[in-house]
This record gives C-alpha cells, structure tokens and sequence, in this order.
C-alpha cells in the first residue's frame, strides 16, 4: 500500500544555534568523553527545541489532518 496525498506539500526547515565544540576540548581522554556526551545533550536539546517549533508553528493548519499512530508507543505523541 502506498500513501496518496490529499495536498501539497510543504518543507519547513530550521537550522539550531551552532555548538561550540572548540571550548569543549580537553586533553584529558576522560574528560573529553564527558564533554562529548554533554555537548551530544546540548544539540539534541536544540534539535528538539526547532521541531517543536515548527510543531507549534504548523499546528492550526496540521491539527485538523493529525490521526492518532496505533504503532507510536512513546510518551510523546
């Protein structure tokens, strides 16, 4: 089966605040990993701040459209 479109459809791109990964090296192997794992937090943070963004910016047209997914198990949704 595949999806057949019932609109157009639109991209809505953004781009999340660069981080900084030059302040974080350190010569010390463990706490560079320490580092890496806070700075992969830092851009996931931001990832998640743009889709949510676009979520809320997009909602009043998308809402009407949206369908619960009986696959989704998350908290999320």
């Amino acid at each position: 089966m595949v999806p057949v479109a019932v609109g157009p459809r639109v991209a809505h791109i953004r781009v999340p605040e660069p981080v900084a990964v030059h302040d974080a090296w350190e010569p010390e192997p463990a706490a560079t990993e320490t580092r890496i794992a806070a700075l992969l937090d830092t851009h996931r943070a931001r990832m998640q701040q743009c889709l949510d963004g676009i979520n809320r910016e997009i909602a009043p047209v998308v809402d009407r459209f949206r369908r619960e997914n009986p696959m989704w198990t998350g908290s999320e949704g």
